[in-house]
């Protein structure tokens, strides 16, 4: 996806490269020589939108201990509103052809 977005240590992406995978996720990166990256947060795609799903306590101390999780948040929000969206308007479209 070239639609990640990070700030920080917190960063927004596709959970696959496959262009027709709709799931995505926030994910946290360690501070450290070695750095890896674990999940705090997915979107699941549902009938009306996206549902957020915090991987246990996770979301929540990001939120407490890192500035930057609300803004990466609110990106993934409006990404993900924009993107259903149009992906509605491109339906109706097709279905008024």
């Amino acid at each position: 996806m070239d639609n990640n977005y990070r700030v920080g240590v917190i960063e927004f992406r596709a959970l696959s490269n496959d262009p027709e995978s709709d799931g995505y996720e926030i994910v946290r990166w360690s501070e450290g020589e070695d750095p890896y990256c674990y999940a705090i947060a997915f979107f699941d795609r549902f009938g009306s939108g996206y549902n957020i799903i915090s991987v246990g306590p996770r979301l929540l101390e990001a939120v407490e201990e890192c500035a930057e999780t609300r803004f990466v948040w609110r990106y993934a929000e409006e990404f993900l509103k924009l993107e259903f969206e149009a992906e509605e308007r491109k339906k109706r479209f097709e279905e008024s052809l």
